[in-house]
């Protein structure tokens, strides 16, 4: 595996080149699969368009473009060409723009932007619904805030466009229709039926198909389900739960006679993939509810972490494959799952990729849903009390995008030990910190030319708790309370989709606390190039085929995570991307400056308000996410944990726990 943190390469393809078939046929090294690729490559002519109409740019979620005009030669003097107005209010976005007839489409805020593709100008604005909702903030974070307000909500990047409209889903549970040319809103329709505020939004971006939009709702306090809507109208034309109802195959999967699967959770809440010849959609599930209370809902608690395929006329499950059984780590299937296709004994065979959340990529025929790489369900960690699943799959001789868990040994601060995968949470041990499943949000792309698909990850630790509580979640993964927590790193891999292996590794920075808010996903494109935020403010190009750091640019935002995308207008083809509240684009020749350098944020030992006093209590009363107000009595956290003291005065420590000492 090759691995890169810095550095430039030069040229290796021409700078010119005619409009081709490319046509591949790789042998893996095992001679079983082959990578079968017929690719376009689009020397883009002048007066050519090339459009990007879909979340991640086409209906197999492959964020590729079949555009060279920008390659590994050309990339020397790709520049920026134009830079969006801010947002208004200050708002950024983590959308991949659609670009189609000239025109870009993203929301930020509560707006819905037009913005014309040449030269970024606003052409027309769309302000969302912002009446409150009742029982809203009980995360008490800036998702709840918007689920109380009902604005466009950004956090899954993303529109979709057809039939001269564009569609968002909202946080009140709606979703509505603009006019593509003025913003005129068509029709605003409730799609969700869920009584819940923290449940009721439109978080999965919609897909649309001749027609129809595909979209998944739910939440992990809540039951998920597919919906398929009708594009003119906005009527529901089916609904198709992700948790069995009683009766129902998979329904013994969940806890007999109780209430517990109504609330189940496995919603889906990333893009879905289509193949309109199979009639299928495919999407990928979150975890069971709730999140941590394995000890009531005993059983794999289908569908849960499932890659699912669907008939698109009627809702009905063709096949599953469930990924995790019995998930007590929030470790939703939360990447697209992506279409592609590869030879496999002399016959091709249309596949689906799916990501974890600790960097295995699983490959499926996606008419059957046969395993294209054989899964071996291997013993794992167990705790009777929460009903651990006794094995987990694993793809066999693959590998993770994430760096071995033991590579953690050494930086682990003293006073706590390492846990690795599938390590359930224990009062037994409650000082573990394990290796935290963050393969999450960040779509894939996957290059039909080298047979690569490129992820992203971000390899850090989760402190993770326990409750009397089920319905309580505790966990920690920014370190915050943890003295010299390490800091987390991403990881951008590409894996051969022949051998499942990791072929370049790169580490990039993170200049936020939570990880996975760091970089976006990746564009690949016919160029030889991936595309992908750098961590710190730059985009950055790489060589497909090496990982090796081509180009990068500057902007002045480092903590977003939006995706980059491409598109052809005139003969020119662009890249652009939403950096915090602008969008930027670039092509060959743009001579726009680069911002300076964002500094990267300090980094403080332990974090949080202070107080000053020299009594410490080692109990606390904690507010814990959950379904509603919940609260725990922590015998492991000091009140307060940061005291201030003169020096010189001593400190008195009140027991006033359960525990000993």
């Amino acid at each position: 595996m090759k691995k890169e943190t810095t550095g430039h390469a030069g040229a290796t393809r021409p700078a010119k080149r005619r409009h081709r078939l490319l046509i591949s046929f790789v042998a893996a090294a095992c001679g079983v699969l082959v990578l079968v690729s017929a690719v376009a490559a689009l020397a883009v002519q002048p007066g050519q368009n090339y459009e990007w109409t879909s979340i991640h740019g086409n209906l197999a979620n492959q964020r590729y473009v079949p555009l060279d005009q920008i390659n590994t030669d050309t990339i020397s003097i790709l520049g920026a060409i134009w830079v969006s107005e801010p947002f208004a209010d200050g708002a950024t976005s983590r959308m991949t723009p659609l670009m189609h007839d000239g025109r870009m489409f993203l929301g930020a805020g509560p707006y819905i932007y037009a913005l014309d593709a040449r030269t970024g100008k606003a052409v027309w604005t769309h302000q969302t619904e912002t009446r409150k909702l009742t029982g809203a903030g009980a995360f008490g974070d800036a998702i709840a805030d918007a689920q109380a307000s009902g604005l466009a909500h950004t956090r899954s990047w993303g529109l979709a466009l057809g039939d001269g409209m564009i569609f968002a889903g909202l946080m009140n549970g709606h979703v509505i229709a603009l006019r593509e040319d003025t913003g005129e809103v068509v029709w605003d329709k409730l799609i969700s039926e869920e009584p819940l505020v923290i449940a009721k939004g439109v978080i999965c971006p919609p897909q649309y198909v001749d027609g129809v939009l595909y979209f998944g709702l739910g939440h992990e306090w809540a039951q998920g389900q597919v919906v398929a809507v009708d594009a003119k109208s906005g009527q529901v034309l089916w609904r198709s739960p992700t948790v069995p109802k009683p009766g129902q195959p998979g329904h013994e999967t969940w806890p007999p006679d109780s209430e517990i699967w109504p609330r189940g959770g496995a919603h889906p809440w990333a893009a879905g993939a289509v193949d309109p010849s199979l009639g299928l959609i495919y999407f990928v599930t979150g975890n069971p509810g709730p999140p941590s209370g394995g000890k009531i809902r005993p059983g794999d608690n289908l569908y849960s972490d499932s890659l699912i395929a669907l008939e698109m006329k009627t809702g009905k499950f063709r096949w599953y494959r469930q990924l995790v059984h019995h998930d007590i780590w929030e470790s939703d299937l939360s990447v697209s799952p992506v279409l592609f296709d590869i030879e496999i004994g002399g016959q091709t065979h249309k596949s689906v990729a799916a990501m974890r959340g600790d960097g295995y990529l699983f490959l499926f025929d996606r008419a059957t849903g046969k395993p294209l790489i054989p899964i071996d369900e291997r013993p794992v960690p167990q705790n009777p009390e929460l009903f651990t699943a006794p094995t987990q799959p694993y793809p066999r001789s693959a590998d993770s995008i994430l760096p071995p868990c033991e590579s953690w040994r050494s930086k682990i601060p003293r006073g706590f030990v390492l846990g690795c995968a599938f390590d359930p949470p224990s009062h037994d041990v409650p000082n573990r910190l394990a290796q935290f499943a963050s393969v999450r949000i960040t779509p894939m792309s996957y290059d039909p030319h080298t047979g690569y698909f490129f992820a992203q990850g971000t390899n850090a630790l989760m402190w993770q708790g326990t409750a009397d509580d089920p319905y309580v979640w505790i966990t920690n993964i920014n370190g915050a309370r943890v003295p010299n927590y390490p800091r987390h790193t991403i990881v951008v891999a590409a894996v051969d989709s022949r051998t499942d292996r990791v072929v370049w590794s790169k580490d990039l920075p993170s200049f936020d606390d939570f990880g996975y808010r760091s970089s976006g996903g990746a564009l690949s494109t016919a160029g030889g190039l991936v595309f992908h935020q750098g961590g710190d403010g730059t985009l950055q190009a790489y060589d497909a085929r090496t990982g090796k750091t081509l180009w990068r640019f500057q902007t002045d935002f480092a903590t977003g995570d939006a995706s980059p995308m491409s598109y052809a207008l005139d003969g020119k083809q662009y890249v652009a991307f939403v950096a915090g509240s602008k969008v930027w684009a670039f092509a060959l020749g743009g001579k726009l400056p680069q911002a300076a350098s964002v500094p990267h944020p300090p980094w403080e030992e332990v974090r949080g308000p202070i107080e000053d006093t020299n009594e410490i209590e080692t109990l606390s009363l904690e507010q814990a996410p959950g379904h509603g107000h919940r609260y725990r009595l922590n015998e492991y956290a000091f009140n307060p944990y940061r005291a201030r003291i003169r020096a010189g005065s001593s400190v008195k420590f009140i027991n006033n726990g359960y525990l000993p000492r």
